[in-house]
């Protein structure tokens, strides 16, 4: 069970500490289209038809707290070919990281796992959402 903004909510105002890495990761709403079997291969996505190529697609979103703290999580696919450019293409998960109503950062990661450990650093790093604000998952994923 993911926690939910009532558990974060109670958690604090019982003199608990701030919210943990499992908590905030736990309250991303993921998309039908991630598979947690795929995190260490962005490829997997485009194999499987889930992501067209040169196209990108979030995977997950959350939203913690009044002050504007959100986060996408997703998988893109960058087709040089499509520009008339020899390279490779490469497949890799995206984070985009948004505070106070501003986009801060968006970078690439080539493993999920990278992309969820930036999230909490950065999370920890704005430290403008108070543990009883809690964590809400977005509605309708």
């Amino acid at each position: 069970m993911g926690y939910t903004t009532y558990h974060l909510e109670r958690r604090a105002s019982e003199g608990g500490e701030g919210v943990t890495r499992d908590e905030l990761l736990s309250a991303i709403r993921w998309h039908p289209r991630y598979r947690s079997a795929w995190n260490d291969d962005p490829w997997a996505y485009l194999r499987h038809g889930l992501l067209p190529p040169g196209r990108t697609r979030r995977l997950g979103v959350l939203r913690a707290g009044p002050g504007g703290f959100k986060a996408y999580v997703g998988v893109q696919h960058f087709d040089p070919g499509h520009w008339g450019r020899p390279e490779d293409g490469y497949c890799r998960f995206f984070l985009s990281l948004w505070a106070g109503g501003r986009l801060r950062e968006l970078r690439t990661h080539e493993t999920m796992r990278q992309a969820l450990d930036r999230l909490w650093s950065f999370y920890q790093a704005v430290g403008e959402v108070p543990p009883r604000e809690g964590l809400r998952a977005a509605p309708g994923g």
